[in-house]
Formats: C-alpha cells, structure tokens, sequence
C-alpha cells in the first residue's frame, strides 16, 4: 500500500512501511519521482509512545534521476503504531508526505 503527495505539480512522494514475507522482516520505504534533476529522499520512521512519537530509523538516498528511492530493513514490533515520514528534496522545493501503520 502506497501513500503519496503531489507536490507542486512538479513531483511525487511515496511512501510505505511493507512486510516482506519472503524474509520475514520490514522494509521502510521511499520515493520521488518528477522530472529529472537532482533529488534526496529521506524517510523516516517513529513509534507511537502514548501521545508522542519515538524516533526509530531513517534512510537517505541522492540522486539525479526521474526517481529517486530510498529504502531498508528496519526492526518493527508488533501491536504498536508507526508513522512514516518522507521528505522529497530538490534544488528548489521540497514536500513530506506520512503514512500510519498498525503493527
């Protein structure tokens, strides 16, 4: 299940936290694809703690492309709620989209 942002007309941002059943672990996922230029995609995930969030773990990734991605296994404990923060980056704009989890 993807989560994403149209910003500016000028790219978009997906994001994702999705179990892998082949490997039994999580992966934390994001991109942004728009034209091609020079592009990070961050994205970020934190556990909900009461009415807090915790930070767990990130994943950066640069590029000059039509898609840029960034992704990796993260630890994800079950019955608890997560928020996935990506951010798209370029030379001039930026935009964050997040998608909530239910573990």
């Amino acid at each position: 299940m993807f989560c994403y942002l149209h910003y500016q007309d000028k790219y978009k941002i997906y994001t994702f936290l999705k179990y892998e059943e082949s490997t039994g672990r999580y992966i934390l996922y994001g991109r942004a694809t728009g034209i091609v230029e020079n592009k990070t995609v961050t994205a970020k995930l934190y556990r909900q703690r009461g009415d807090s969030w915790t930070f767990i773990d990130s994943v950066t990734n640069t590029d000059t492309a039509e898609t840029v991605k960034a992704q990796k296994y993260v630890t994800v404990v079950e019955n608890n709620r997560y928020r996935v923060d990506v951010t798209g980056t370029t030379y001039n704009s930026n935009g964050t989209v997040s998608f909530y989890y239910n573990s």
